[in-house]
């Protein structure tokens, strides 16, 4: 999800796959994560996200917001209402795990404990990686992304990293694939799918955001689509 990217990506993930979302702060990448996320939760898979961005309560919430159709405010009015929308629309197929910040061998307990068919990791970087989380940046999230791929491939899920884009790529509406954060080659080449996100201050007024594919081994489209976003609900219309 969106049908936008679906039909780009030859008909979707496909496990054993890894993908990465980035984009700079507050383009709204957790937003699409979620939104993703929500796309397989309705179609019945289990997807286990992994968040240690942001707080437990806030992300869990943006969750009803997507699969409910009901905003903060209209949830807390009629909780029940919102309970029944997001159980119908596939929520119990959710694993959330806040890690603080979280490690490669916590994800494997629980993709072991739990099966799930895609795992989202919001945010990769933040993660421990042998030495603590303040591993140099460039050795540490290509180490990861390497661990991560081989992980999908032994487990069969869709992996979807999300990542900060490079300092570079704040107020550029097409971003390509050097604008990765910590990395020009190593991250990139652990990955079948690369999705930047771009968006300029007029962008941002009309909540409109550039899906950039700027790696697409599924099928080889790279072209840049206009998405419209709606923050009140966590979802890209």
């Amino acid at each position: 999800s969106p049908q936008s990217l679906n039909d780009r990506l030859d008909g979707g993930l496909i496990a054993g796959s890894q993908t990465i979302l980035y984009a700079p702060t507050e383009v709204g990448k957790s937003l699409i994560a979620i939104n993703m996320a929500c796309g397989f939760l309705r179609d019945g898979r289990k997807v286990l996200y992994g968040g240690n961005e942001d707080a437990a309560a806030s992300m869990i919430m943006r969750f009803h917001n997507n699969l409910s159709a009901m905003n903060k405010q209209q949830i807390l009015g009629n909780p029940d209402l919102a309970k029944k929308r997001a159980y119908m629309k596939g929520i119990e197929h959710l694993v959330y795990q806040d890690m603080a910040p979280g490690s490669i061998a916590e994800v494997r307990k629980l993709v072991e404990e739990h099966s799930p068919e895609v795992v989202i990791i919001d945010q990769m970087a933040n993660m421990e990686w042998k030495g603590g989380r303040d591993a140099s940046g460039t050795e540490k999230i290509t180490a990861l992304s390497a661990a991560f791929r081989a992980m999908a491939k032994e487990y069969k899920f869709a992996s979807i990293l999300v990542h900060q884009a490079s300092a570079d790529a704040y107020g550029r509406v097409v971003l390509d694939k050097s604008h990765l954060h910590y990395s020009n080659v190593g991250v990139q080449g652990q990955m079948d799918v690369m999705i930047g996100i771009g968006m300029d201050a007029t962008m941002e007024q009309q909540n409109r955001r550039n899906m950039c594919l700027t790696k697409n081994k599924l099928s080889g489209d790279h072209s840049v689509f206009p998405i419209t976003v709606d923050p009140a609900l966590s979802r890209v219309l």
